[in-house]
């Protein structure tokens, strides 16, 4: 049997399944085991679930975790609850039963055959349906943004920010292969788990994920994908990334390039397709959104997070932010506040 085969659905065995697991028919246990995986959270089942008996195969590659669970019954539910993780993603891929996934206002089902990363920077609950099995990865931050940083040239100021939805696994062939033979050389030879090998390994599955999944830097990294970013452009763009918050204009840019305005502006519109100070912009106004969705859980009002973020002109700060995402500031932070 192949490992795509063994690794995701229509498979009659789990991944991983060959390393010896982990078992328990206490949910205090399962909290417990789990949470010195990942994080402290709290753990339930319906009263509807029959008695569990959970299981999970755990194996490394370099930093990243590979949990495959399942929790043992066919009636009910189990419910989890955690506090920001912070520290790493939790890349989440459906194998078997139904799962729902809040994040504030955001609902996430995870069809099988499916996966979704787990933003580490919001609150989430998680609903499973007793039957679910899923296998994990986790990836710490720093792991991310290092490939990112590899593969963009530069060292992008704010962490990476997956689209909150599942995506289908046949859209991701190239990613959903390489978790297959991961897994069934983890469970087997090891080969992959060697020092001298697990680095490029682990790098090679990072890079896949950022390929694969859409982020806020997906264009930028499209773009530079697909040929030779120079060197100024690059130069540039590192420094809007880091002092996006800042009063820059289009004069501390320039210096930052090292080249004259005129080539930096074309070399804008050829590798961002817009120009230096439109790049700055588009940014900013990401970065407000990823904020305000925050804001009203941290206390903080439009206005904060506007002069946080380079606005200093609020009312077309205003006029830009809906145009560009067709809901005002406040509707943001309103809707996504609890």
């Amino acid at each position: 049997m192949n490992a795509v085969a063994q690794t995701f659905p229509a498979s009659p065995r789990l991944p991983l399944s060959y390393i010896a697991p982990f078992t328990s028919a206490n949910l205090d246990d399962v909290r417990n085991h789990v949470g010195k995986l990942y994080c402290p959270h709290h753990l339930d089942r319906s009263k509807s679930t029959a008695g569990i008996q959970f299981r999970t195969h755990t194996a490394r590659l370099g930093q990243v975790i590979l949990n495959c669970m399942d929790y043992g019954s066919q009636n009910g539910t189990i419910t989890a609850e955690t506090s920001v993780i912070d520290s790493h993603y939790l890349v989440q891929i459906s194998l078997n039963g139904s799962c729902s996934i809040r994040q504030e206002r955001d609902w996430i089902d995870i069809p099988r055959g499916h996966v979704c990363i787990i933003d580490p920077r919001r609150r989430l609950i998680e609903r499973m349906s007793a039957d679910y099995a899923h296998l994990m990865l986790c990836i710490p931050q720093k792991t991310m943004q290092t490939e990112l940083a590899h593969q963009m040239g530069y060292h992008p100021r704010e962490p990476v920010v997956f689209a909150p939805k599942a995506f289908d696994l046949r859209q991701a062939s190239g990613f959903r292969r390489m978790v297959g033979a991961i897994c069934e050389d983890l469970e087997t030879t090891s080969d992959f788990g060697r020092p001298q090998t697990s680095p490029h390994m682990e790098a090679a599955l990072v890079s896949l994920i950022l390929d694969s999944i859409p982020h806020q830097y997906s264009e930028a990294l499209n773009r530079v994908q697909s040929g030779a970013t120079p060197y100024y452009v690059r130069r540039a763009t590192a420094y809007i990334l880091e002092h996006a918050r800042d009063q820059i204009g289009m004069e501390e840019i320039t210096q930052a390039s090292g080249v004259s305005a005129r080539s930096l502006y074309a070399g804008f519109r050829a590798h961002h397709d817009r120009a230096p100070m439109e790049f700055l912009k588009a940014y900013r106004l990401d970065l407000v959104r990823r904020e305000l969705m925050q804001a009203a859980r941290d206390g903080r009002s439009v206005t904060d997070v506007a002069l946080g973020c380079g606005f200093n002109h609020l009312s077309k700060f205003a006029r830009d932010y809906r145009a560009r995402f067709g809901e005002t500031p406040s509707q943001t932070r309103l809707s996504r506040g609890g």
